[in-house]
Protein backbone atom coordinates (compact mmCIF):
# COMPACT_ATOMS: atom_id res chain seq x y z
CA UNK A 1 0.00 0.00 0.00
CA UNK A 2 1.12 3.65 -0.84
CA UNK A 3 1.42 4.57 2.95
CA UNK A 4 2.26 8.36 1.49
CA UNK A 5 -0.99 8.62 -0.24
CA UNK A 6 -2.77 7.10 3.28
CA UNK A 7 -1.07 9.75 5.15
CA UNK A 8 -2.18 12.70 2.68
CA UNK A 9 -5.55 11.37 3.11
CA UNK A 10 -5.98 10.92 6.13
CA UNK A 11 -4.58 14.33 7.00
CA UNK A 12 -6.95 15.99 4.86
CA UNK A 13 -10.35 14.47 6.62
CA UNK A 14 -8.63 15.77 10.10
CA UNK A 15 -7.60 19.31 9.06
CA UNK A 16 -11.39 19.44 8.09
CA UNK A 17 -12.32 18.02 11.62
CA UNK A 18 -10.26 21.12 13.33
CA UNK A 19 -12.52 24.02 13.44
CA UNK A 20 -11.01 27.15 12.47
CA UNK A 21 -7.77 25.42 11.01
CA UNK A 22 -8.03 25.98 7.35
CA UNK A 23 -9.94 29.58 7.75
CA UNK A 24 -7.25 31.61 9.49
CA UNK A 25 -4.90 33.98 7.03
CA UNK A 26 -1.56 34.07 8.46
CA UNK A 27 1.80 34.75 7.95
CA UNK A 28 3.64 31.15 6.77
CA UNK A 29 3.96 29.44 10.04
CA UNK A 30 7.58 27.59 10.78
CA UNK A 31 8.12 23.94 12.43
CA UNK A 32 9.18 25.44 15.35
CA UNK A 33 6.97 28.26 16.66
CA UNK A 34 3.99 27.90 18.88
CA UNK A 35 0.95 28.26 17.20
CA UNK A 36 2.58 24.94 15.29
CA UNK A 37 2.62 23.25 18.36
CA UNK A 38 -0.77 24.05 19.32
CA UNK A 39 -2.19 22.81 16.28
CA UNK A 40 -0.54 19.32 16.68
CA UNK A 41 -1.30 18.94 19.93
CA UNK A 42 -5.10 20.22 18.97
CA UNK A 43 -4.76 17.57 16.13
CA UNK A 44 -3.11 14.73 18.68
CA UNK A 45 -5.92 15.51 21.54
CA UNK A 46 -8.58 15.19 18.46
CA UNK A 47 -6.99 11.73 17.37
CA UNK A 48 -7.17 10.77 21.51
CA UNK A 49 -10.71 11.61 21.40
CA UNK A 50 -11.62 9.62 18.07
CA UNK A 51 -9.74 6.70 19.72
CA UNK A 52 -10.98 6.29 22.65
CA UNK A 53 -14.94 6.12 21.31
CA UNK A 54 -15.01 2.90 19.23
CA UNK A 55 -18.22 1.29 21.53
CA UNK A 56 -16.18 -2.51 20.78
CA UNK A 57 -16.55 -4.90 23.72
CA UNK A 58 -13.52 -7.28 23.52
CA UNK A 59 -13.77 -10.16 24.97
CA UNK A 60 -11.78 -13.52 25.52
CA UNK A 61 -13.19 -15.18 22.43
CA UNK A 62 -15.17 -12.88 20.79
CA UNK A 63 -16.09 -9.18 19.97
CA UNK A 64 -18.57 -6.93 20.15
CA UNK A 65 -19.26 -4.29 18.08
CA UNK A 66 -22.45 -2.33 16.33
CA UNK A 67 -21.97 -2.42 12.88
CA UNK A 68 -23.10 0.15 9.84
CA UNK A 69 -26.39 -1.35 9.95
CA UNK A 70 -26.98 -0.56 13.37
CA UNK A 71 -27.26 -4.22 14.51
CA UNK A 72 -24.89 -5.21 17.49
CA UNK A 73 -22.94 -8.22 16.06
CA UNK A 74 -20.46 -10.24 17.98
CA UNK A 75 -17.36 -12.01 15.63
CA UNK A 76 -15.39 -14.81 17.24
CA UNK A 77 -11.98 -13.60 17.62
CA UNK A 78 -8.69 -15.36 15.25
CA UNK A 79 -10.84 -16.27 12.18
CA UNK A 80 -9.02 -18.81 9.60
CA UNK A 81 -11.67 -18.75 6.69
CA UNK A 82 -12.13 -14.78 5.75
CA UNK A 83 -13.69 -13.54 2.59
CA UNK A 84 -13.46 -9.54 2.07
CA UNK A 85 -15.10 -7.98 -0.64
CA UNK A 86 -13.43 -4.61 -0.72
CA UNK A 87 -10.10 -3.66 -2.04
CA UNK A 88 -9.93 -0.59 0.62
CA UNK A 89 -10.96 -3.00 3.33
CA UNK A 90 -8.97 -5.83 2.69
CA UNK A 91 -5.90 -3.83 2.80
CA UNK A 92 -6.70 -2.72 6.34
CA UNK A 93 -7.52 -6.11 7.11
CA UNK A 94 -4.28 -6.97 5.77
CA UNK A 95 -2.04 -4.65 7.92
CA UNK A 96 -4.67 -5.98 10.98
CA UNK A 97 -2.68 -9.37 10.48
CA UNK A 98 -5.70 -10.46 9.26
CA UNK A 99 -5.57 -13.48 5.86
CA UNK A 100 -8.35 -14.25 3.53
CA UNK A 101 -9.49 -17.23 1.54
CA UNK A 102 -11.05 -15.02 -0.75
CA UNK A 103 -11.53 -11.26 -2.30
CA UNK A 104 -13.36 -9.53 -4.96
CA UNK A 105 -11.09 -8.35 -8.19
CA UNK A 106 -8.19 -5.96 -7.61
CA UNK A 107 -7.50 -3.46 -9.50
CA UNK A 108 -4.02 -2.81 -10.15
CA UNK A 109 -3.17 0.12 -8.03
CA UNK A 110 -4.96 -1.78 -4.89
CA UNK A 111 -3.18 -4.58 -4.99
CA UNK A 112 -2.14 -6.76 -1.39
CA UNK A 113 0.33 -8.71 -2.27
CA UNK A 114 -0.50 -11.20 1.11
CA UNK A 115 -3.69 -12.22 -0.55
CA UNK A 116 -2.47 -13.34 -4.18
CA UNK A 117 -3.15 -16.82 -3.84
CA UNK A 118 -6.94 -16.11 -2.48
CA UNK A 119 -9.91 -16.87 -4.88
CA UNK A 120 -12.07 -13.92 -6.48
CA UNK A 121 -15.65 -14.01 -5.46
CA UNK A 122 -16.57 -11.93 -8.40
CA UNK A 123 -16.71 -7.55 -8.73
CA UNK A 124 -16.86 -5.65 -5.83
CA UNK A 125 -20.60 -4.20 -6.75
CA UNK A 126 -22.39 -8.15 -7.44
CA UNK A 127 -19.86 -10.92 -5.71
CA UNK A 128 -20.81 -14.35 -6.22
CA UNK A 129 -23.04 -15.66 -3.65
CA UNK A 130 -22.19 -19.36 -4.75
CA UNK A 131 -18.80 -18.71 -4.88
CA UNK A 132 -18.09 -17.20 -1.67
CA UNK A 133 -20.84 -20.23 0.32
CA UNK A 134 -18.35 -22.63 -1.78
CA UNK A 135 -15.38 -21.68 0.23
CA UNK A 136 -17.05 -22.31 3.45
CA UNK A 137 -16.12 -19.06 5.40
CA UNK A 138 -16.22 -18.17 8.85
CA UNK A 139 -16.09 -14.39 8.63
CA UNK A 140 -17.01 -12.20 6.05
CA UNK A 141 -16.01 -8.54 5.50
CA UNK A 142 -18.46 -6.55 3.60
CA UNK A 143 -18.53 -2.93 2.09
CA UNK A 144 -22.57 -2.00 3.11
CA UNK A 145 -22.71 0.84 0.62
CA UNK A 146 -22.88 -1.80 -2.12
CA UNK A 147 -26.47 -2.54 -2.68
CA UNK A 148 -25.51 -6.19 -3.95
CA UNK A 149 -23.73 -6.69 -0.37
CA UNK A 150 -26.14 -5.75 1.19
CA UNK A 151 -28.49 -8.34 -0.34
CA UNK A 152 -26.08 -11.54 0.43
CA UNK A 153 -25.51 -10.33 4.11
CA UNK A 154 -28.73 -11.85 5.34
CA UNK A 155 -28.12 -15.07 3.06
CA UNK A 156 -24.89 -15.29 4.88
CA UNK A 157 -25.74 -14.95 8.53
CA UNK A 158 -28.73 -18.06 8.02
CA UNK A 159 -25.74 -20.02 6.74
CA UNK A 160 -23.60 -19.66 9.81
CA UNK A 161 -21.01 -17.40 8.64
CA UNK A 162 -20.29 -14.13 10.74
CA UNK A 163 -20.66 -11.30 9.14
CA UNK A 164 -18.60 -7.68 9.73
CA UNK A 165 -20.40 -4.98 7.46
CA UNK A 166 -18.51 -1.83 7.04
CA UNK A 167 -18.49 1.66 5.40
CA UNK A 168 -15.42 3.64 5.95
CA UNK A 169 -16.41 7.49 5.02
CA UNK A 170 -14.59 9.80 8.13
CA UNK A 171 -11.55 9.63 9.82
CA UNK A 172 -13.51 8.17 12.85
CA UNK A 173 -14.64 5.53 10.91
CA UNK A 174 -10.73 4.34 9.57
CA UNK A 175 -9.46 4.20 13.21
CA UNK A 176 -12.63 2.40 14.41
CA UNK A 177 -12.24 0.02 11.82
CA UNK A 178 -8.46 -0.79 12.73
CA UNK A 179 -8.95 -0.95 16.29
CA UNK A 180 -12.29 -3.56 14.80
CA UNK A 181 -9.88 -6.06 12.94
CA UNK A 182 -6.61 -5.43 15.51
CA UNK A 183 -9.45 -6.33 18.05
CA UNK A 184 -10.51 -9.54 15.92
CA UNK A 185 -7.28 -10.94 14.50
CA UNK A 186 -5.91 -10.69 18.41
CA UNK A 187 -2.95 -8.47 16.94
CA UNK A 188 -3.18 -5.68 19.47
CA UNK A 189 1.11 -4.74 18.50
CA UNK A 190 -0.16 -3.93 15.16
CA UNK A 191 -2.93 -1.86 16.34
CA UNK A 192 -0.43 0.73 18.17
CA UNK A 193 2.21 0.73 15.66
CA UNK A 194 -0.05 1.34 12.93
CA UNK A 195 -2.17 4.29 14.52
CA UNK A 196 1.84 5.78 15.79
CA UNK A 197 2.78 5.22 12.15
CA UNK A 198 -0.04 7.26 11.26
CA UNK A 199 -0.35 9.71 13.75
CA UNK A 200 3.34 10.95 12.44
CA UNK A 201 2.67 11.51 8.98
CA UNK A 202 -0.60 13.32 9.73
CA UNK A 203 1.76 15.43 12.39
CA UNK A 204 4.37 15.57 9.78
CA UNK A 205 1.72 17.11 7.04
CA UNK A 206 0.36 19.79 10.08
CA UNK A 207 3.87 20.94 10.75
CA UNK A 208 4.05 21.84 7.02
CA UNK A 209 0.75 23.29 6.66
CA UNK A 210 0.21 27.19 6.00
Amino acid sequence: MKNNKLFIGLAVMLIILLSGCSNKNSEEIKPENDQTSETLNEANEKISVIVSEYGIDINEDNVVFTDSQGSEVTISKNPQRVIVLQNSILEIWDEAGGIVVGKVEESQDKIVENAASAEVVGGVGAPSLEKILSLEPDLVIAASSYTGQREIIPVLQQSGIEVIALDIDLLEDYYRTVRLFTAVTGREDLYESHINKVQKGVDNILAKAP
